[in-house]
């Protein structure tokens, strides 16, 4: 058989999803021809399909045919799959270069800047992709991430729109609908897309997740409700293979190694709230382990780098191999500081990788997974007697399961605003996302029962105009004109903490208080 007829015969055997064979195949191939690039396009395509690394094998195929579209595409895929986002983009921009009326390539161009974090900079390649062709609904997906990015929700909502007239069984479509009105503080609505992408295959604990953390934005949630929730996730994980026994090391005068899983070890709450403990930790008896969720650091990343002295970057790994990477730690203590949050790893927790598993900081409800030993509380948190909310046993510090610290100065605390502004100001400086309508209601009753008084609202969100409408709106239909409100964008943290001077009576939202 000449080796055209070889190359035949594995594009059809790809193209009929036998991908193993493809790759047998193709490596017997590339060992008789290794000059020939279709042989390497092939044998990375069926790689990268299967989930392996194909980025070594789809370099050299791009080195001996520079001028195919299709596999500068691939080898950005598969770049972009193992996190190389700068390269993945070089490559994208080469196949438009030799494709310049292929939209996919600008929604893959599109995708990787939202990678790396330039959303703004996508905007262009996703309007291209889409005029080049309208019926990418996965690009209407993508597109929708980055305007979230940029505040700009209500266009968001209208990609999401665009894509379930495209795809109307499109789990993951329902999923970012939820996700964007639960940003928007319409969690009644966030809820009830969560479920409707329940009903649509696959039935992914992921979303299961996303539900049980957005119900708890609603005062029409009951805590028994939540638990069986909880439950019922837990439950979807039962069949997870599990370790039962560990190699760790018994002797008792050793350190004791602690990893924390997390994928907020930025400027965020969880960050700021590790730093007081993490310093105050005897490095003597303690060493630890930071395990990343999320592709993303900041000044308090490299704050805690410096009380961590081990990090893994666990967002490039599955599963299975996050569990064993943390096995083979020697990890005794295993942490979950996200709960049901974002970029939770608790599938992971139901795979026991370490013997003593905690959940604490950056949730206040059970998680619900059977292998989570302990939730870590105070008398407040969880009082005597709310032990039955949780599959976890509950372990208590004596006065708080908080403790924040901060590198920047604190400003003096200065005299009440009242004296010199002559009304009462208010202020909430949290996620707008957790002021539902029932939050607006109570806040706006607070408003009219002291005249003249003032609400300052300081979030992210209103760092784009079409929030900023929109919260007005919403507190007119409550009563409440635009002159007793103040809204302001996001501060530098010393910014922030002094506008608390600002402020006489602090609000918060409820029930999902503020980080």
């Amino acid at each position: 058989m000449t080796r055209k007829q070889d190359e035949e015969r594995l594009t059809g055997l790809l193209q009929a999803g036998r991908y193993r064979e493809v790759e047998t195949e193709a490596r017997r191939l590339v060992e008789i021809h290794p000059g020939s690039g279709f042989a390497w396009k092939l044998l990375g395509t069926a790689v990268g399909i299967q989930g392996g690394d194909a980025a070594p094998i789809l370099r050299r195929a791009a080195d001996l045919l520079p001028r195919d579209p299709e596999v500068h595409n691939n080898l950005g895929n598969a770049l972009r799959n193992v996190w190389q986002y700068e390269e993945a983009l070089r490559s994208f921009r080469r196949a438009i270069e030799l494709d310049p009326r292929n939209a996919i390539l600008y929604g893959n161009v599109a995708n990787t800047l939202v990678d790396l974090e330039r959303p703004a900079e996508s905007v262009a390649a996703y309007q291209r992709a889409l005029t080049l062709n309208p019926g990418l609904a996965h690009v209407y997906i993508g597109f929708s991430n980055a305007l979230k990015e940029l505040g700009r929700l209500d266009e968001a909502i209208h990609c999401v729109q665009k894509t379930l007239q495209l795809q109307p069984g499109s789990a993951e479509a329902h999923v970012q609908m939820g996700q964007l009105l639960d940003e928007l503080g319409r969690s009644g609505e966030a809820v009830a897309s969560f479920h409707r992408a329940l009903e649509l295959p696959p039935d992914r604990p992921a979303i299961q997740s996303i539900l049980l953390f957005t119900r708890n934005m609603l005062a029409s949630q009951t805590r028994s409700s939540l638990r069986e929730h909880a439950r019922s996730f837990g439950d979807m994980l039962a069949g997870t293979p599990a370790f039962s026994a560990w190699p760790n090391d018994r002797n008792p005068t050793r350190r004791l190694r602690v990893g924390l899983v997390s994928g907020d070890l930025i400027d965020h709450p969880v960050g700021l709230f590790l730093e007081g403990p993490l310093s105050a930790l005897d490095g003597k008896q303690f060493e630890l382990f930071a395990y990343r969720t999320r592709d993303r650091a900041d000044n308090v990343t490299r704050r805690l780098e410096g009380l961590i002295p081990h990090w893994r970057t666990a967002f490039a790994m599955s599963d299975a191999a996050l569990a064993q990477c943390i096995r083979d730690d020697g990890i005794d203590i295993l942490i979950d500081l996200a709960g049901h949050s974002a970029h939770n790893r608790l599938s992971v927790f139901a795979r026991k990788p370490a013997p003593v598993q905690i959940s604490w900081l950056g949730y206040f409800g059970s998680t619900g997974v059977p292998a989570m030993d302990y939730v870590l509380a105070d008398p407040w948190s969880v009082p005597p007697g709310d032990e039955d909310q949780f599959t976890e046993k509950v372990w208590r510090l004596p006065e708080t399961r908080l403790c924040f610290a901060t590198a920047e100065a604190v400003p003096m605390i200065a005299p009440s605003p009242y004296h010199a502004a002559g009304h009462v100001t208010y202020g909430c400086f949290g996620s707008i996302g957790k002021a539902t309508d029932h939050v607006l209601r109570v806040w706006a009753d607070v408003l009219r029962a002291k005249a003249g008084a003032r609400l300052l609202l300081k979030a992210r969100q209103f760092a784009h105009p079409g929030t900023r409408e929109r919260i007005l709106s919403r507190f007119a239909a409550h009563g409440i004109g635009a002159d007793r409100l103040i809204l302001e964008e996001p501060s530098p943290r010393s910014e922030y903490l002094a506008a608390y001077n600002r402020v006489d009576i602090v609000l918060d939202t409820f029930p999902y208080p503020g980080g």
